[in-house]
């Protein structure tokens, strides 16, 4: 029997945060909350912690999945601080962190002699959750940048549920 329930994936930057919460194995929950009028780091950390103590309220969440900054984002001292800032939070819940690579992410959408980008994975899952089409092919290059954030989520909750899935079933052989 899974013990895991609920998964909440999270994919951080400075102007957006890509959410989605998976329950037994089921995307229920997507969205991407925007940053951009919040100016100082005291306000972005209030504004996330109420947002995400809600969330986890709300569901019952039993692991929460985090990307890892890649090294452009490394260099933004108030991004980094978010992360650090999401993970005690979480972590004074009781709450499980995991932390996964981007291209990590990527490759588990990709053939094996593929390049791993963002857009196969968001092709595999509009074509998993058709109701995330209307998300994926827009015109304009900021609601494409927009959106990233929430296919991205979505496919760290997947990875995440599947690795959880694996050391489950490695543990009961």
């Amino acid at each position: 029997m899974n013990k895991i329930k609920t998964i909440f994936s999270i994919v951080p930057g400075r102007h957006r945060l890509g959410y989605a919460v998976f329950h037994h194995n089921k995307l229920i929950f997507y969205g991407v909350a925007s940053l951009s009028k919040l100016k100082t780091k005291d306000e972005i950390c209030k504004v996330l912690e109420r947002f995400l103590v809600k969330i986890a309220g709300r569901f019952q969440i039993d692991r929460i999945a985090i990307r890892k900054l890649n090294k452009s984002q490394e260099g933004s001292p108030l991004l980094v601080e978010i992360t650090e800032n999401l993970e005690i939070l979480y972590r004074k819940q009781r709450i499980k962190v995991l932390r996964y690579d981007g291209n990590f992410i990527n490759r588990q959408f990709c053939q094996n002699d593929e390049r791993p980008t963002k857009d196969k994975t968001a092709l595999f899952l509009v074509s998993k959750y058709p109701e995330l089409n209307r998300y994926h092919k827009l015109n304009q290059d900021w609601q494409q940048r927009y959106y990233a954030y929430l296919f991205n989520a979505i496919a760290l909750g997947l990875v995440c549920l599947t690795e959880l899935g694996r050391k489950q079933n490695g543990n009961k052989n």
